[in-house]
């Protein structure tokens, strides 16, 4: 079975969930993550699948596992495209764990491949290869998850029950309104929704300007994700995702061919005179699914939001220089195109420089100077 999902729609959460309700029914299930399947003979293969049995089970058991029927072993393996992307022959590994497993169930993001996989599974393992995908969460899921966020942990006596139904519903309203307008740069996945949620509630507000702070903070979770909270590393990443994204603003594509991509990450590690291997930058943001391969010789952003969000932030830290002065103009006398309005956003977000304030209000009162004034 192949489950697919979008980034942070909830694939692991469902992984230990199928994981913990096995084990409770009695079944001998093991999780392990694909990444962590390095091996391509049988022999190390199954030695991986102990070691990790061992971790989650008593090493005595070990043993009695070994001995187990096949149909009486279940295998969970989260981030399949881990598997994919790192080892080539990822058909002979799952033919293998299906000769010890009676059931295998992959989890996987839909930029894997899937009918090139399933085709490939389908030759290997000569059985049937049962797919399904996770969507995003629609009306009901999405009001489910907000009552249940704001029930968390309180027993409300009768007088509080009326206050709590007024802030689930204001919270349903912002959540359903963001998604609404933003429904193309972000999903409306689980995530988002609880960074809604924490917005509201840190900030006591719900309107349009907090959106910025939304997104910043989807954008933190990633970057402490793929930096293992490192903040080092982290500025590393966003000095490098902020001048990939300018290069690519400048070029008018959301596209960046890998040759430039590695010239970016290579001329940032000169300029800052860092020391690390701009190949492994690459794959530590690839795996994060901040950035995604759209080939084997170009990149994007996992999510548009992602883009305006690292533009305006470099907008934002060269406002000083001539050509980044002429690029803001260009992009406040246009801020009807869809791209550059949503760049503009953050650049306002990360600064209150008056250059800034004054040439959006420049070209927002001469956008109609060439009309005269309607007589009534």
């Amino acid at each position: 079975t192949i489950i697919v999902g979008d980034e942070a729609t909830g694939k692991t959460t469902l992984a230990k969930k199928l994981y913990r309700r096995y084990i409770d029914h009695g079944k001998c299930c093991v999780f392990i993550k694909g990444q962590s399947i390095t091996a391509r003979s049988k022999s190390n293969i199954e030695i991986q699948i102990d070691s990790a049995f061992c971790d989650q089970y008593d090493r005595a058991l070990k043993e009695q596992f070994k001995t187990l029927k096949p149909e009486e072993r279940i295998l969970l393996i989260d981030d399949f495209d881990g598997l994919v992307q790192n080892n080539k022959k990822y058909g002979d590994v799952i033919q293998t764990v299906k000769n010890m497993f009676g059931s295998v169930i992959l989890f996987t993001g839909v930029d894997a491949n899937i009918s090139y996989i399933i085709t490939q599974l389908n030759a290997t393992c000569h059985t049937s290869i049962l797919a399904y995908r996770i969507r995003h969460l629609g009306n009901a899921k999405r009001n489910e998850l907000i009552e249940k966020w704001y029930s968390l942990g309180n027993a409300l006596l009768d007088k509080e029950a009326a206050a709590m139904d007024q802030r689930v519903a204001v919270a349903t309203d912002t959540v359903n309104n963001f998604i609404e307008k933003f429904s193309k740069i972000a999903p409306a996945t689980p995530l988002l929704v609880v960074t809604v949620l924490q917005t509201i509630d840190g900030t006591g507000k719900s309107n349009l300007t907090q959106y910025s702070y939304m997104y910043e903070q989807l954008v933190q979770r990633s970057l402490i994700f793929v930096s293992h909270n490192d903040q080092a590393l982290q500025n590393i990443f966003v000095g490098i995702l902020s001048n990939m994204a300018y290069r690519m603003l400048l070029a008018k594509s959301r596209y960046i061919n890998a040759d430039d991509l590695i010239k970016v990450v290579t001329d940032y590690k000169d300029e800052m005179l860092l020391q690390f291997n701009p190949i492994d930058i690459i794959q530590h943001l690839t795996n994060s699914a901040i950035l995604v391969a759209v080939d084997e010789s170009s990149f994007k952003f996992k999510y548009p939001y992602l883009y305006y969000y690292f533009a305006g932030l470099y907008i934002s830290r060269h406002i000083a220089v001539p050509e980044i002065k002429e690029l803001l103009d260009h992009l406040s006398a246009h801020l009807y195109v869809e791209e550059y309005g949503n760049i503009m956003i953050f650049v306002c977000h990360f600064t209150n420089d008056e250059y800034v304030i004054d040439s959006v209000l420049t070209c927002a009162l001469c956008a109609l100077d060439q009309y005269e004034e309607f007589d009534y």
